[in-house]
């Protein structure tokens, strides 16, 4: 049964995630956007563009593209999304990463290295598990 379209993006949507308490939901496209809107209307709370993110955290004109997934910390207070830094430059310059990001502001808490693709956190929220480069990297005492 179709029930409606919350959100229409121009580039693919290759992440999606739930918050845990059910009251939002992140999406993020392959270009690098991530907006976390509310379950119930689907009207935005929050929206990033990554590569904006991580100039203001960095100071670097660094970009951000390829989003390969996303996830809810079990409090809700981090968003995991896995992607490639700096897509246009050659190895190794560019690589896959994991942003660590809070979810109150946007605001960048940490870049992970390893990952592009799928990402998990545990369920007691103490690691984050990610795939994407033909490896499994799990990192612990988060952020």
């Amino acid at each position: 049964e179709f029930r409606r379209v919350l959100f229409r993006s121009h580039n693919p949507i290759t992440g999606l995630a739930f918050s845990p308490d059910g009251k939002y939901f992140a999406v993020g496209s392959s270009d690098g956007i991530v907006t976390i809107r509310q379950q119930i209307d689907g009207q935005p709370a929050l929206s990033l563009n990554l590569s904006t993110v991580l100039k203001a955290a960095t100071g670097e004109d660094a970009g951000f593209d390829n989003l390969g997934g996303l996830a809810y910390s079990p409090d809700g207070l981090l968003l995991a999304v896995t992607g490639t830094l700096n897509p246009l430059q050659p190895f190794p310059n560019r690589s896959q990463v994991i942003l660590l990001i809070q979810t109150s502001d946007g605001k960048l808490l940490r870049i992970l290295p390893g990952g592009g693709g799928s990402v998990m956190f545990t369920p007691d929220g103490k690691a984050l598990v990610a795939s994407g480069d033909g490896a499994l990297h799990v990192w612990g005492l988060l952020p």
